[in-house]
């Protein structure tokens, strides 16, 4: 499946979102779509997935110009807690993904 940035059709755009939808149903995880409090402006999505092998992962795709640094690892940070408070611990840590995200 592609990223959720690439989609270029109706049709793949429908596909991904009837696979998110499907996710949420079926394992209680999935992707949001992040939204600026103060401007409404939609600047990427972030959540869980579960590959064909059941191998958990991350998914953080913003627009680069709508967020900075500081901005990104408040979702990273918000993301990690949400998968600790509802699954429990990742296999990596906060600290070890917050140093990959740089500018």
């Amino acid at each position: 499946m592609k990223r959720h940035g690439f989609l270029k059709t109706v049709d793949e755009a429908w596909s991904a979102l009837c696979g998110d939808a499907g996710t949420w149903f079926v394992r209680d995880i999935g992707i949001w779509v992040i939204q600026c409090k103060s401007t409404h402006q939609l600047i990427g999505t972030t959540g869980f997935w579960e590959s064909k092998s059941k191998t958990r992962v991350f998914e953080l795709d913003l627009l680069p110009y709508a967020v900075n640094q500081q901005t990104k690892r408040e979702i990273v940070k918000t993301m990690f807690e949400y998968h600790k408070n509802n699954f429990g611990n990742l296999d990596c840590c906060y600290e070890t993904i917050s140093e990959l995200v740089v500018e």
